[in-house]
């Protein structure tokens, strides 16, 4: 007899994160968030950077793993940012508590004006050194 193990096809989701939030990141195990929940988005070039101020590094999931353990919900904003393009995935979670999701992070990638800017090197080296996945420099994405 076959068992056929069924699955939700999620994809790569990513979650823009300011660069000196990363430690805090490696430390608690997973992410924090002052909402109701954990917002994640399947886009990889925002169309509208100031949405995602100073957030020049972004966490790669692997969106099938974070489905096996949670429920991912699409998200559309009505408000101002309506018609911004992000895609939004939500994982519903109690506020300020860690959501333990380090399991499925596949890189890090940092923004590369910030990982070769002069005064943020050192910083973008101690990412490099104290992450628990690989962290590639990229093209801005703004």
């Amino acid at each position: 007899m076959i068992v056929l193990r069924e699955r939700k096809q999620v994809g790569v989701l990513y979650h823009y994160i300011k660069p000196e939030a990363l430690n805090q990141v490696w430390k608690l195990g997973g992410l924090v968030s002052t909402y109701p929940y954990v917002s994640l988005t399947r886009n990889k070039t925002p169309k509208k950077a100031s949405y995602f101020g100073g957030r020049t590094s972004r966490l790669v999931f692997d969106g099938d793993r974070l489905s096996d353990k949670f429920k991912i919900e699409p998200y559309q904003d009505t408000g101002q940012n309506r018609g911004v393009g992000e895609q939004e995935e939500r994982i519903l979670w109690p506020v300020r508590k860690i959501l333990p999701c380090l399991f499925a992070l596949v890189r890090v990638e940092l923004a590369d004006w910030y990982a070769t800017y002069p005064e943020y090197e050192q910083d973008a080296e101690q990412i490099k050194n104290e992450s628990p996945v690989p962290v590639n420099v990229v093209p801005n994405w703004f």
